[in-house]
C-alpha cells in the first residue's frame, strides 16, 4: 500500500468526491417540483387548445393545427418518460456503517493479537487497514453514485428540452387557430358538422340570428297574404253599385 501521507491524501480526496455526489443528488431532487409543475401546466393547457381547435373549418388550417397539437402531445409524453427516468429507483453505494467498521476493527485487533503483535504495533496496523478500507469504499461509492447522477442530470435536461418544445408547439397551435379565425369568413366558420369554441359559437349565433328571425316570421307573412286575398273583391265587381 502507499505511504501514510498518500493514504491521507486519497482518503480526503475520495471523501470530498463522495460528498459532492451526495450534494448533486440532493440538488436534482430539489429541482423536481419545478419540472412536475411544468408537466401539470401542460396537462391543463392542451385540452383548452384542443377545444379551441374545433372552431377551425378550412382544411389547410385544420391540418396545421392538428400537426402542431400532435407534436406538442408527443413532446409532453416523451418529457414524461424522461421524468420517470429521473425519479425511478436507482442503486446507490454507501460506505460501511459505523457498526460494521467497529466490528471490522475488533476483528483486526483479534487477528493481530493472535499473531503476536504488540499493542502499539497492533494499533498502527489496525489504523492502516481501516484507512485502506475506507479509501476503497469511498472511491467505489463515489464512482457508482456519479454514474447515477450523470444519468439523472441528462434525463432532467431532456425533460426541460421536450417540455419547452411542447409548449412552443402548443403556442404555435393557438396562434394558428387565431390566424385561421382572422382569415376565415364567418360563413366558413359557421358551417355545420362540428363544434366551435365559445367565441366562434357566439359569432355564429349572432350571424344566424337575422335568418332565424326571418324564418320564424315567414308563416305569419304567408297567412297575412292569404287573409288579404280573401278580403279583396272578385275581379270585375264594383263595390256599392247595384245592377
Amino acid at each position: 500500500m502507499a505511504e501514510t501521507k498518500t493514504d491521507e491524501y486519497l482518503s480526503a480526496l475520495f471523501a470530498d468526491s463522495y460528498k459532492r455526489e451526495l450534494d448533486a443528488d440532493e440538488a436534482i431532487w430539489r429541482s423536481l417540483p419545478f419540472f412536475a409543475a411544468i408537466l401539470g401546466l401542460a396537462v391543463a393547457v392542451l385540452p383548452s387548445i384542443y377545444r379551441s381547435a374545433f372552431s377551425v373549418r378550412e382544411p389547410g388550417w385544420t391540418i396545421a393545427v392538428a400537426v402542431l397539437l400532435v407534436g406538442a402531445l408527443v413532446c409532453f409524453v416523451v418529457a414524461g418518460r424522461w421524468f420517470w427516468d429521473v425519479i425511478r429507483l436507482r442503486e446507490y453505494r454507501y460506505p460501511p456503517s459505523d457498526v460494521e467498521i467497529l466490528d471490522y476493527a475488533q476483528t483486526l485487533g483479534t487477528f493481530y493479537q493472535d499473531i503476536g503483535k504488540k499493542a502499539l504495533e497492533r494499533d498502527g496496523l489496525i489504523r492502516d487497514d481501516l484507512r485502506t478500507l475506507m479509501i476503497a469504499e469511498l472511491a467505489d461509492a463515489a464512482t457508482s453514485n456519479r454514474r447515477n447522477n450523470v444519468a439523472k442530470a441528462r434525463a432532467r435536461s431532456q425533460v426541460l428540452l421536450f417540455v419547452m418544445t411542447g409548449f412552443l408547439l402548443a403556442f404555435c397551435a393557438e396562434a394558428t387557430i387565431l390566424l385561421a379565425e382572422a382569415f376565415t369568413t364567418p360563413s366558413e366558420r359557421c358551417r355545420p358538422g362540428g363544434k366551435a369554441n365559445a367565441g366562434s359559437a357566439q359569432n355564429c349565433r349572432n350571424a344566424a340570428a337575422p335568418a332565424k328571425a326571418a324564418a320564424a316570421q315567414a308563416p305569419y307573412r304567408a297567412r297575412g297574404r292569404e287573409l288579404h286575398a280573401e278580403k279583396l273583391p272578385p275581379a270585375g265587381t264594383q263595390v256599392g253599385v247595384k245592377p
